[in-house]
């Protein structure tokens, strides 16, 4: 038979749902669901209807907060809220496309609410009683719109078909995310962490390693786009009990797909991973740099964007090449590997690494707040491709000031930096990882 997401693009069997409005004026509301779930509901009932069911959305979530209170766990209310939207927009598509409710398929945002549910510890009755509150809305708000906005069709045909619908449909999902829940409760309870841990250093070790049991007893899917996330503590010993929390709060705001690894084995660190078969579901590190903030002295280092198998491992080395770098100087908490690239190359050798530095620097590679002044402003110059405007822009200084300071630096370099800029730009950003320590 064939099944749907309830949320592709195809021909409308019930009309008049294209002609829902969102009540009161309308404005944009916060996306929680996968932009491209969005994105395909508005190509199935168009731009206003998906508004308004983003507007039934937080009617539910309104009652699951005020019924729940404090029992609802901060860390899953975003996924709660992905997970509700995810729920009345493929339902909502579904009863356009006239699917029958065999037909609708769990969304993936569904699927990681029950996951997350089990492993914050809540009960399988709290999950099905979400599903019911959606459902009970959703049916409210479909009837209402029936007797208000479609008087040109047959209310009592079209309000029996959408309440035999959605609760058939709610009757199936509770069936299938019951068990989810219960799956994913036994897993975290029962299964043996640290085989976990060997299946994944496998496929790190050897990338033609097979990866079928990754994906079966994981829940990885190989085949998409994979990003890999370090989370560690610094030395500070009351940051160390917030690493699995806080990598457990990073996996959430990822999405549905995700593998968390937080072991002793580990020494202190969890290894996250999200997955995405849709690249443009990722949230960017610009918005988890927005959106988290984790307890002093917990940092995470991002590896980048990469596919398939290959993908995975590729990832989650550039993370610990980025988280490498980071430990050894002080930053933000969130350490894109994007920006770590050339210093994680330049420094895997950190003595040969200093020696370059500063045999390549001279008297510009002492200590002093002088020196560090002038090689920043040497480096943002080289970088800027030796603007002085850009370089000043970057630091917030004059252009004037900038060339006083590259030709002080010059004079401590012996030399002028010619032919020699990569050479300098790359000892630069040595010492800005590694410090001005000489090397013995």
């Amino acid at each position: 038979m064939r099944t749907h997401s309830g949320a592709e693009a195809g021909t409308v069997g019930r009309s008049w749902i294209r002609e829902l409005r969102p009540r009161g004026p309308e404005h944009d509301i916060a996306l929680a669901c996968s932009e491209s779930l969005a994105d395909r509901a508005t190509r199935t009932v168009g731009a206003r209807a998906v508004l308004w069911a983003l507007q039934v959305a937080d009617g539910v979530l309104a009652d699951i907060h005020d019924k729940a209170g404090d029992e609802l766990p901060a860390v899953l209310r975003p996924v709660v809220r992905g997970d509700v939207q995810a729920r009345v927009l493929v339902l909502l598509c579904a009863l356009a496309l006239d699917l029958h409710p065999s037909e609708v398929v769990l969304p993936h945002e569904v699927v990681h609410g029950a996951k997350c549910a089990a492993q914050h510890g809540l009960r399988a009755e709290d999950l099905l009683r979400g599903i019911w509150t959606t459902i009970t809305h959703l049916h409210q708000a479909l009837v209402h719109a029936l007797r208000t906005d479609a008087a040109d069709h047959d209310f009592h045909a079209e309000a029996k078909h959408a309440s035999t619908f959605v609760f058939a449909c709610a009757d199936r999902f509770a069936g299938e995310i019951g068990g989810v829940f219960a799956e994913e409760r036994e897993h975290w309870t029962t299964s043996p962490a640290s085989a976990r841990l060997r299946l994944v250093k496998t496929l790190l070790d050897d990338p033609r390693a097979s990866t079928a049991d990754v994906e079966r007893l994981l829940g990885v899917p190989m085949s998409a786009h994979h990003q890999a996330f370090i989370v560690w503590a610094d030395e500070r010993d009351e940051a160390a009990g917030e690493v699995p929390r806080f990598a457990m709060t990073l996996a959430s705001a990822l999405g549905p797909r995700t593998l968390v690894l937080d072991l002793d084995e580990l020494k202190g660190s969890a290894w996250v991973w999200g997955s995405w078969p849709d690249v443009r579901d990722r949230p960017s590190t610009a918005t988890l740099r927005r959106t988290l903030s984790p307890a002093a002295g917990v940092r995470v280092a991002v590896g980048p964007v990469a596919r398939g198998a290959g993908g995975f491992r590729r990832s989650h080395l550039g993370a610990a090449s980025a988280a490498r770098v980071a430990s050894s100087s002080t930053g933000p908490w969130l350490c894109d590997y994007e920006e770590f690239a050339i210093p994680s190359l330049l420094t895997a050798d950190g003595e040969q690494a200093r020696w370059f530095a500063w045999e390549t620097l001279g008297a510009l590679a002492k200590d002093g707040a002088k020196n560090a002044d002038l090689r920043e402003t040497l480096r943002l110059y080289l970088v800027s491709g030796r603007s002085r405007a850009k370089a000043a822009a970057r630091l917030h200084l004059a252009p004037n000031t900038v060339a006083y300071r590259v030709k002080q630096a010059e004079s401590l370099l012996g030399k002028p930096i010619g032919e020699r800029a990569l050479e300098v730009l790359l000892a630069l950003e040595v010492v800005r990882v590694l410090g001005y320590e000489k090397p013995l």
